[in-house]
């Protein structure tokens, strides 16, 4: 295989799959715009498998697989960037608009094509060499096919159009006679037929030498198909349409011609729900000898069929793998699903069998999904009623203060003492009635819901996999600092997976509602309150003996994605920085450590952190003195426990946008701010792009 390098004329050179055995064809094929012809090569050749597990190599061993590289230039249509286009055009939407700016582009990309033909003629007939393309490559190779002098054993373009069709349906248009008032008064019996105008007007286009055209020695016997995506948002498929219409239009009249009327078709482009399409040929039925293993498939066999069949196997994997992934999400909503994605899919893509030491989730020991109803209409889901209806058992995590004993107490049946609510049966069917009552301060039908007890208690009811940290970081902080205005643990129940959370209720509102509104003199003095809360906040510290994430031992939890946490013992920074660079298993090795270098070496002091701060989260209420709003709580501490100090500025402002209009970002506390640790926010902001995009 050759490398992609830049020639003595600026043009790279092809991206070559040698045949492997004795060189009898060659196939050249041309990438789209923006791709190149090493990644558009290695991805057609690998993925495109026969449902007998075929390739395009182990199909024609003899043959040579040619993928030229589009030159750098300055897209028009993509305000002056630089990237990867045979050509330049003016408009993605209207190919034909300004069509003067694709003509250098054209040319010199035509010299290139042309140039790798002259040279497979020195080795192999032309009858056994066939070009093609995908897209902008198929527009390229169509245009460099008119200009040939010769046919060729095949041409097929995928998802593409023909340049200039306009140009060439004006010029082999008949003209009715007495249109011409400057036409001779005699015939002009060496006037071009048609088909030869397109292309002598074609090769002038390319800059092409002029030569006399004739039918036997022009590209116009050159067998042809053109497969097109009905769906294709790209390139519109009445494009290709157009383009199979213009070449039929040439008048072909002998048998191979009336073979290349029937394969362009519309019949042959119109191809319903499919977009922007790599052809994958039916690989199978291309050997000859009677199927013989050992024998060299030949492109005098081909055909040139229709869009094979669809797959079954792959139909059927992919299947099994959409079956498993839903069936994770009905265990857990919040999965990691690159965690689960079987690492071994492509390889099973390709034909070969599965085995367990290829990595993944081998969905058919996942268990059994629980019955699941029917969900609510849009807009009439509550999250109360699901809990209600679903709930079956009652387990207590942690006791019920006396506080909430007596709440609860007040939704027994008639007759029954609190000391009923040690029953779990009981305290589950009391709890049901006590959801139906009170009001609501915040619901999402999936996440969960909080609710307003009394003046004094509110109930948090959301879905929590076992995962206890909000509550046991409650408890922390109500015995080693009282004075952080969080919200006081009064009892831990399940229903289910199902968390029921009492504490205190802070009459407020929050700091995100308010926000708007408040002058510059009373956001800089939240600030210095919030500012006082996390230093204290932050004097809690992790002894070198304690575990990273929450308090119990309930593990740590990524930054970037939801649910992707870890229960294995982390002590050190440097182990849980590892962590975090493991989200996304799919970037490569050496992009993630290119990012880290830029990070210093881990600070071991670790310290308590909210992981979630937010206005959202910042709890306020209106100072009757100086009638300015003040910090009366934070809540949401369930991404709280202990972590590298610079967490806690590397989770702020990650809702932070170039869409999003606040000056939230001008008054975070300053001991975790952003700018207190600009390397890490950075690099783990560009580390988080490369997770969501990947």
């Amino acid at each position: 295989m050759s490398k992609s390098a830049t020639s003595a004329a600026n043009q790279p050179e092809p991206f070559i799959v040698l045949p492997t055995s004795t060189h009898t064809h060659t196939l050249i094929l041309l990438h789209g715009r923006g791709s190149n012809g090493e990644k558009f090569g290695t991805e057609l050749l690998e993925t495109g498998i026969s449902s007998k597990g075929l390739t395009f190599a182990s199909a024609f061993p003899g043959t040579k697989f040619i993928f030229p590289n589009a030159r750098k230039r300055r897209s028009s249509a993509f305000r002056r960037a630089v990237i990867n286009q045979w050509f330049d055009i003016a408009s993605v939407e209207d190919p034909s608009h300004c069509r003067e700016t694709q003509v250098q582009g054209l040319a010199e990309s035509a010299e290139h094509v042309r140039s790798i033909i002259a040279r497979e003629l020195e080795t192999i007939p032309r009858e056994n060499i066939v070009l093609g393309g995908l897209s902008q490559g198929c527009a390229t190779s169509l245009a460099i096919l008119l200009s040939l002098e010769f046919p060729l054993g095949g041409y097929f373009g995928m998802s593409g159009r023909l340049p200039f069709r306009e140009d060439i349906v004006d010029v082999i248009a008949p003209v009715a006679e007495g249109d011409d008032p400057f036409a001779d008064d005699e015939a002009d019996e060496e006037a071009l037929e048609p088909p030869l105008m397109a292309v002598a007007l074609m090769r002038d286009i390319l800059s092409v030498d002029a030569v006399t055209p004739s039918k036997e020695r022009m590209s116009l016997g050159t067998p042809v198909l053109l497969c097109h995506g009905e769906d294709d948002e790209k390139v519109k498929c009445k494009l290709g349409k157009e383009a199979a219409q213009c070449l039929s239009s040439l008048g072909m009249q002998t048998e191979r011609e009336s073979r290349l009327l029937d394969l362009v078709s519309p019949l042959n482009i119109d191809r319903r729900s499919l977009g922007h399409i790599i052809l994958n040929m039916d690989v199978d039925q291309r050997t000859h000898n009677n199927g013989d293993s050992d024998s060299i498939a030949s492109f005098d066999s081909l055909d040139f069929p229709e869009l094979v069949k669809p797959n079954e196997r792959i139909i059927k994997l992919n299947q099994e793998v959409i079956d498993g992934l839903q069936a994770a999400l009905r265990l857990n909503p919040e999965m990691n699903l690159l965690a689960i994605f079987p690492k071994d899919y492509t390889d099973r893509r390709r034909g070969k069998s599965h085995t367990s030491t290829t990595g993944g989730t081998d969905y058919k020991k996942l268990p059994p999904p629980p019955p699941v109803r029917p969900p609510a209409p849009l807009g009439q889901r509550d999250f109360c009623s699901d809990v209600i209806s679903l709930s079956e058992t009652a387990t207590v995590i942690h006791p019920l203060s006396d506080e909430v004993s007596a709440f609860l107490a007040s939704f027994l049946e008639p007759g029954q003492s609190s000391q009923t609510l040690l029953d779990q049966d009981n305290l589950m069917k009391t709890i049901k009635r006590m959801l139906a009552q009170p009001e609501k301060l915040w619901e999402d039908p999936i996440r969960g819901v909080v609710l307003k007890c009394n003046d004094d208690l509110a109930v948090k009811v959301v879905r929590g996999y076992n995962d206890p940290t909000e509550y046991t970081s409650m408890q922390c902080l109500a015995e080693h600092a009282p004075d952080i205005p969080a919200p006081k643990p009064h009892g831990f129940v399940k229903l289910g997976t199902i968390h029921v959370i009492f504490m205190t209720f802070i009459p407020s509102t929050t700091l995100e509602k308010v926000w708007a509104d408040l002058t510059d003199i009373n956001k800089t003095s939240i600030q210095h309150e919030l500012n006082e809360i996390f230093l204290k906040l932050r004097k809690l510290r992790k002894s070198s003996e304690q575990r990273l994430g929450g308090l119990n031992g309930e593990g740590v939890k990524n930054d970037f994605m939801f649910g992707h946490r870890s229960s294995e013992v982390m002590t050190t920074a440097a182990e849980f920085e590892d962590f975090q660079f493991s989200a996304c298993p799919r970037a490569s090795k050496s992009w993630v450590t290119y990012l880290r270098g830029f990070l210093p070496i881990p600070s071991e002091n670790c310290v308590f952190t909210h992981g979630d701060v937010w206005m959202a989260n910042i709890m306020v209420k209106l100072d009757s003195d100086s009638n300015d709003y003040i910090v009366s709580g934070i809540i949401d501490w369930e991404n709280s426990g202990f972590y590298p100090e610079s967490q806690e500025s590397i989770r702020l402002l990650s809702g932070l946008t170039r869409y999003t209009e606040t000056d939230w970002h001008a008054y975070v506390p300053p001991c975790i701010s952003p700018k207190s640790y600009p390397v890490h926010w950075l690099v783990h902001r560009l580390w988080g792009h490369t997770v969501d995009s990947t």
